[in-house]
């Protein structure tokens, strides 16, 4: 059944002493959640700055935060992956009583535990999920599904080794190869996973509309990808297309990823000016003299700040089927409502909101 799941990356600059704690004001904020909310513990540590050759201190730092969990959710279904990206292999080779070899209050360790469940991820074959241009997943990738069942065989020894169950918390395929190679690929994934006992998470439903990975579109919903969807939920998709923020959560980076500005602004952030006391964007506009025509430039001074992957951004999709996906997008005949909070600092300002074609933002289809 559906489960929720909070996992965060651990941020290497900031310390172990920083996750642990975050880790403790989460586990005491929902102590009295229900059983289906479960925690895993650090999301791929490479890619939180982990560096290689470090990988008994990453698995001190799953140990700290174990047992600072365990203070308040003595009996909270944790998953605990490996060192690197969570591939399988470092599944079995780190979470294990040798490297997790910490003992709560009343003496029990990794091995007494049956609220812990082991986590690896599986992006098999590789050249096709992470691929960037279109692929035919038998004939570019012969023997996928010789690799994909290795690792759910090297998973289910794991698991059969510890008395622990598996958890596959990532795995999926960009979307910009032919729509019949996803299908082919998640009919077989599913079933084998079930067989065996694996619980998994595709990876991913809902994320922006330029993320190549997206399943799910704010203008199109499910469309195009419909028998992905029913081969991972058992369920043919809904035909509606709720309203969906365009904006909001576009895009996993922080602060001004993906917002972009013309030489006459410059961008800053400005901690607790945002909406509820969250971070907003800093815009400082030197003196220019609006909509004045510069020959050299052949185009208006007009600052601007504006939001756009840029086209050498390095997810683009440069397939046929779903090359140039960007984060907003608009379909003929929707009606769209677009809000957002802003207040000048110092003295006057005039705003004024544009939506153009990308990747240059022309021609202007309709200006405020």
């Amino acid at each position: 059944g559906l489960k929720v799941v909070i996992v965060p990356f651990s941020m290497y600059c900031w310390g172990k002493e920083s996750l642990v704690h975050w880790w403790g004001e989460v586990a005491e904020y929902y102590k009295d959640y229900p059983a289906d909310l479960i925690f895993e513990v650090i999301n791929e540590p490479k890619m939180a700055g982990h560096p290689d050759g470090k990988e008994a201190e990453t698995m001190e730092w799953y140990s700290a935060c174990i047992q600072e969990v365990r203070r308040s959710n003595p009996a909270r279904l944790l998953a605990v992956g490996g060192p690197h990206f969570n591939g399988v292999k470092l599944l079995t080779e780190y979470v294990t009583p040798e490297y997790l070899s910490y003992k709560l209050k009343d003496g029990s360790g990794f091995c007494d535990d049956p609220n812990i469940w082991g986590v690896f991820h599986c992006y098999h074959p590789r050249g096709f999920t992470h691929g960037a241009k279109d692929q035919d997943i038998n004939r570019d990738h012969p023997g996928w599904r010789e690799e994909i069942l290795a690792d759910l065989e090297e998973a289910s020894a794991w698991s059969r080794k510890y008395d622990k169950r598996v958890y596959l918390s990532e795995w999926g395929s960009r979307v910009n190869h032919e729509v019949k190679h996803v299908e082919e690929y998640t009919a077989f994934v599913v079933p084998e996973l079930s067989k065996r006992g694996i619980e998994w998470s595709y990876y991913c439903g809902l994320f922006s509309n330029a993320w190549p990975y997206g399943l799910y579109n704010s203008e199109w919903g499910f469309e195009g990808v419909e028998r992905v969807v029913k081969n991972l939920t058992g369920k043919e998709p809904p035909k509606e297309v709720p309203s969906t923020n365009q904006i909001v959560n576009s895009d996993f980076q922080l602060d001004l990823a993906d917002w972009n500005s013309s030489e006459y602004v410059i961008k800053g952030t400005a901690d607790g000016q945002g909406v509820g006391g969250s971070r907003a964007i800093r815009v400082h506009v030197p003196f220019v003299p609006m909509d004045t025509f510069d020959p050299e430039m052949k185009r208006k001074k007009t600052p601007s700040l504006y939001q756009q992957y840029e086209p050498d951004w390095q997810f683009r999709a440069m397939g046929i089927n779903h090359a140039n996906k960007y984060t907003i997008q608009l379909r003929r005949s929707n009606i769209y409502k677009i809000s957002f909070f802003a207040k000048c600092e110092v003295g006057q300002a005039r705003l004024q909101i544009r939506l153009g074609h990308a990747p240059d933002n022309e021609p202007v289809i309709w200006t405020s």
